[in-house]
């Protein structure tokens, strides 16, 4: 999963975000920092300091107390973690290889997608009449925690970003978070991080591939490696297996509730110990120091010679991928037209001109894209002709190999039947 979203219980969460890697230690790079325009107008900014974030979840906030209280007792929501994750391939690089680089482009990637959060979906209610309205506020206060392992002690390069449940309405008042576009958009916030995530790997001169639902990997990382250090992945599958699905097939749902029941509590081990674990397991599986050093060496070169744009192909599938996302979730029912239009948007001045027919030429054949892309499209389909999504998806799985994004839409403009 790309990116998660889950409602933090109590401030006595904090503490656990503490939990920094050694490694990152080594540079003098800060695991932790502040972000958001709510929290510079607390003058909140740098390394995010334990009792003054643990005092914000409480949500004591510019000297006033948020929350309602009941019988006598406060009652408030410390926060919401959005977790941002990198593909395997590109932490099996950062923290196997030790290729720094890269985690200053999830980095980046990930404040470039916290930053459409912040703008487009940070709200609070205000009650009038007797009802309450959403007003947009555009700002939050967001404390950001990387972390370089997974739950199994596997390689994983990810952010947390801690969103206080506060924020400053347009009479500057401070109010609590409206936080239902956290969930209803999360899929969006993703895409966004995986397309900038994408781009700024390339910018560093690797070549990347399109890999499993419409997420991408850094070419010759060897799939064997990247399984033999997922255990976590593995064990999630091998859970939703148990229950008679997969994870192509299960809801998010399935998916959460898989991996809440195969998380592990977590465990500190020291950073330099594991990655010589990482090393061993890597070297086992094809992918020795040399294979790496090789794979960096030339993705510099690359950087040298100015060949370090990412493939029109790759943009194309990220941009459709955050444009289906972003149209999915905002309405139920929208045209091919408006998922093109949408589509350029995101890539902005990113596509050349071949770029720009490879992505007319995947909404035109849509099984080029992951299984996820493809998902959103039948369901679109579905949705625009008052169609069953079982009928749309049966209709696919006829076309077979003449399957394209063109002749499904006629199709569906027919009711669903095949003209000859």
């Amino acid at each position: 999963m790309v990116a998660s979203v889950s409602a933090l219980s109590s401030a006595g969460q904090a503490a656990s975000y503490y939990e920094a890697d050694d490694y990152y230690a080594e540079g003098g790079t800060a695991p932790c920092e502040w972000f958001g325009e709510a929290a510079e107008k607390l003058g909140l900014s740098g390394e995010v300091d334990r009792e003054k974030f643990a005092e914000l979840l409480e949500g004591r906030i510019a000297g006033q107390q948020l929350g309602t209280t009941r019988d006598g007792k406060i009652e408030h929501r410390p926060g919401w973690d959005i977790t941002l994750s990198a593909p395997k391939s590109v932490s099996i690089m950062a923290e196997v290889a030790g290729d720094k680089r890269l985690i200053k482009a999830h980095g980046a990637a990930v404040k470039v997608a916290l930053a459409h959060v912040e703008k487009h979906m940070a709200a609070t209610r205000i009650r009038q009449g007797g009802e309450f309205r959403r007003e947009a506020t555009g700002n939050l206060a967001i404390a950001t925690f990387r972390h370089a392992t997974s739950r199994a002690q596997d390689p994983q390069l990810h952010t947390h970003g801690v969103i206080i449940n506060a924020t400053q309405d347009k009479d500057v008042n401070w109010r609590s978070l409206e936080p239902r576009a956290f969930y209803q958009l999360q899929k969006e916030i993703g895409a966004i991080y995986r397309q900038e995530l994408a781009h700024g790997v390339a910018a560093l001169g690797y070549k990347i591939e399109v890999g499993k639902d419409s997420l991408f990997e850094i070419a010759d990382v060897p799939e064997k490696a990247i399984d033999a250090l997922s255990q976590r992945t593995a064990a999630i599958d091998s859970r939703l297996a148990e229950r008679g699905t997969s994870r192509a097939e299960a809801s998010a749902a399935e998916k959460q509730i898989a991996a809440l029941d195969t998380r592990e509590a977590k465990t500190n081990v020291d950073h330099r110990t594991l990655r010589a674990e990482w090393r061993a397991t890597a070297d086992a599986n094809g992918f020795d120091k040399a294979a790496q050093d090789k794979l960096i060496g030339e993705a510099r070169e690359r950087t040298k010679s100015s060949e370090t744009t990412a493939s029109p192909e790759l943009l194309a599938r990220q941009a459709i991928a955050w444009a289906a996302a972003k149209l999915s979730e905002r309405a139920a029912v929208f045209a091919a037209s408006t998922l093109a239009r949408e589509a350029g948007a995101a890539c902005r001045m990113r596509l050349s001109a071949e770029g720009g027919q490879k992505m007319g030429d995947l909404i035109l054949n849509y099984r080029a894209c992951g299984a996820e892309c493809r998902e959103d499209w039948l369901r679109m389909l579905a949705n625009e002709h008052g169609l069953p999504f079982g009928t749309v998806q049966r209709l696919a799985e006829e076309l077979g190999e003449r399957e394209d994004f063109a002749e499904l839409i006629y199709i569906c403009e027919c009711g669903g039947r095949v003209v000859q």
